[in-house]
């Protein structure tokens, strides 16, 4: 093997292992996380509400352990890049067979809750051009959940989501 053969293969095997580790799943290290590591039109707003004067106290630690209580199955959990949908937290959830999208947005921060009103008043998000029906809940906006095999659950679970 001829040395540039060997650079462009120590090149790919790079792009390999940098874009691997991209998606690695995050690990949580709280006794309530126990993970093995489009669709149709819709919104759901669940809270109204002005929230301009104060932070949404929720975390999403505290999604989950309501998810667990509502026996929705969790298996997965990853971050996801928040940039794109410029929100505070991004996270993707696997729940059954499919992963559904967890954004959470500060009231506090001025773009953050300006961008939280455009989501509510379209009833969809749009990451790098491409448009998601959500549902939102305080600070919260989920996405990928209508036409979710639990969607009635996972709808269920976020009404009563406080």
């Amino acid at each position: 093997m001829n040395a540039f053969q060997t650079l462009f293969a120590l090149g790919i095997l790079m792009v390999g292992l940098c874009g691997c580790s991209l998606f690695k799943p995050t690990e949580l290290d709280n006794e309530d996380f126990e993970f093995a590591t489009r669709s149709e039109r819709g919104q759901i707003i669940l809270d109204n509400s002005d929230y301009s004067d104060k932070r949404d106290q929720r975390t999403f630690l505290d999604l989950v352990r309501h998810f667990k209580q509502k026996d929705i199955p969790m298996y997965g959990v990853g971050r996801l890049y928040t940039e794109p949908a410029q929100a505070q937290e991004a996270y993707r959830l696997k729940i059954g067979d499919r992963f559904i999208g967890i954004y959470m947005y500060d009231y506090a921060n001025r773009i953050q809750r300006n961008r939280l009103e455009t989501i509510k008043k379209e009833g969809m998000i749009y990451i790098l051009g491409n448009p998601y029906v959500v549902i939102v809940n305080g600070g919260f906006v989920f996405t990928d959940v209508f036409g979710h095999e639990y969607q009635e659950k996972i709808v269920k679970a976020l009404e009563d989501f406080k």
